[in-house]
């Protein structure tokens, strides 16, 4: 779990958060944000669905590692609330999240999917992407999905997804100076709230 409060601004976050913000402004359809293990994917996820919260939109955020494609709806109907059952079949899951999403558009709500280590997630759980992808393709729909994956492993997602992909956003390395900067910033705040006694 990560704190969104202690998120850093770097330059190279800054800039994959304008473009996150863009992907959802125009109303498309499916991002995909790649960076290197560590890089701040997870952060910059939790930091955007903060700054979604109270702007008439419906969040998702999820991790894909281990889930099932059953468990994956069902935790994607969960998050929508829309009250599904532990024993609700796949079929009736697919058609409460397609009425759920139908609801969001009429009252002009928008809706965004975080999907977290989308290249560790199985080949069901990425037909299922592609699937929720199709569910009313127009731009009225105001549904924007947005993967994450590690750079050397996009090719593990399929290339039905990548194609489907409206932008790529890349989360480039920190230079030494946003390193600097960062370990300064976090020192100070460590003085400021006293965690774990006297900060040098």
């Amino acid at each position: 779990h990560v704190d969104p409060a202690q998120f850093y601004p770097a330059p190279a976050h800054e800039e994959a958060l304008a473009r996150l913000q863009y992907l959802v402004e125009q109303r498309l359809r499916l991002g995909i944000l790649l960076g290197e293990a560590g890089s701040g994917k997870t952060m910059l996820l939790a930091k955007f669905a903060n700054e979604l919260s109270g702007e008439r939109t419906a969040v998702v955020r999820m991790s894909l590692l281990g889930l099932s494609c059953e468990e994956f709806l069902l935790e994607l109907a969960q998050q929508l609330q829309l009250a599904p059952s532990p024993t609700t079949p796949a079929v009736a899951l697919w058609r409460k999240i397609a009425d759920g999403l139908r609801a969001h558009k009429y009252q002009q709500l928008s809706t965004v999917i975080m999907l977290d280590d989308a290249d560790e997630a199985s080949p069901e759980v990425h037909a299922a992407i592609c699937r929720l992808c199709e569910i009313d393709a127009t731009a009225d729909a105001r549904l924007t999905i947005l993967l994450t994956a590690q750079a050397n492993r996009l090719g593990a997602l399929p290339t039905r997804l990548i194609d489907r992909a409206a932008l790529r956003i890349d989360v480039e390395r920190w230079e030494r100076e946003d390193t600097a900067e960062y370990l300064t910033h976090a020192v100070q705040q460590m003085r400021q709230l006293n965690v774990g006694g006297d900060v040098p």
